[in-house]
């Protein structure tokens, strides 16, 4: 995770670069490390590095005639460090800053590709308290042992993390489906995504949590 003082520049004018996986959501303050080799995206990351440091990551949809299409729901990330390898390629840390939405695509000279999007803002309205109770219902969900659950208690006291900010952590962690994942993203009430949470959780057998942060 990162800090939630991250954020995207004041000059930015809703275009963005976009780096397209299959099968993977970035969420916003989550670390994401990528391995940068194709001549492309070589190019994307060094004109990320001249400007902005902003990637945006895509998630690839199954292919349709050929069209490499990508979900409409996408994350602007941060490049926080970056080291070449011998091999010339790139090692990349990235760091989810925002949700966003394409509006559309954007003809582009380069040789990755750009789009428009608008920001989602996420809202977390609620009371510290209803926070709380609904932090404690998804902890509720997992079976991994008590010692472990409460590691996360520690690092949710520590780090002072809001609901918004737990829901982004266990939606990015956990082995949701994609699909569920980009729902998540895709949604800017932090209750509503806990609400998703529990129900994805309740529908399906228990998840194995808390994952090992320290490998991201």
């Amino acid at each position: 995770m990162i800090s939630e003082q991250l954020a995207l520049p004041s000059d930015f004018d809703g275009t963005v670069r976009l780096f397209p996986l299959p099968d993977l959501v970035l969420f916003p303050r989550m670390i994401l490390p990528l391995h940068i080799f194709e001549p492309r995206y070589c190019d994307m990351l060094n004109d990320a590095s001249q400007t902005d440091q902003l990637i945006t990551m895509a998630t690839l949809q199954p292919k349709n005639e050929g069209v490499e299409a990508v979900a409409n729901t996408v994350c602007i990330g941060l490049v926080v460090a970056q080291e070449e390898t011998v091999q010339g390629t790139f090692k990349v840390v990235l760091a989810g800053i925002e949700r966003a939405a394409i509006r559309h695509e954007i003809e582009s000279p380069d040789s990755f590709r750009r789009a428009m999007v608008e920001v989602i803002r996420s809202d977390n309205p609620d009371s510290e308290e209803t926070q709380r109770l609904f932090a404690e219902r998804l902890l509720g969900c997992f079976t991994e042992s008590a010692s472990e659950v409460q590691q996360i208690r520690k690092l949710i006291d520590e780090q002072n993390l809001d609901l918004g900010t737990l829901t982004d952590l266990i939606a990015y962690h956990s082995e949701l489906q994609t699909q569920s994942k980009l729902n998540l993203l895709a949604e800017p009430e932090t209750t509503t995504r806990a609400n998703q949470l529990l129900r994805l959780f309740g529908s399906a057998n228990k998840y194995p949590f808390p994952p090992k942060f320290s490998e991201n």
